[in-house]
């Protein structure tokens, strides 16, 4: 998602259907609470910062 990949993309990459990968998404975007895929790639770059941040303490 973050290298600015659409469903189809990612299906073929993982061998898998587009429809298959849109499902996924949209439940990957539920339990993050988020509704689109550029709130989703902020909200992973968020955890990604905070957890080198407490890494480095």
């Amino acid at each position: 998602m973050k290298q600015g990949k659409n469903t189809v993309e990612i299906a073929s990459d993982l061998c898998k259907g587009q429809y298959t990968v849109r499902n996924q998404i949209k439940s990957l975007f539920s339990k993050l609470k988020v509704h689109s895929m550029q709130e989703a790639i902020k909200f992973v770059c968020y955890l990604e910062c905070h957890i080198q941040r407490e890494n480095k303490t």
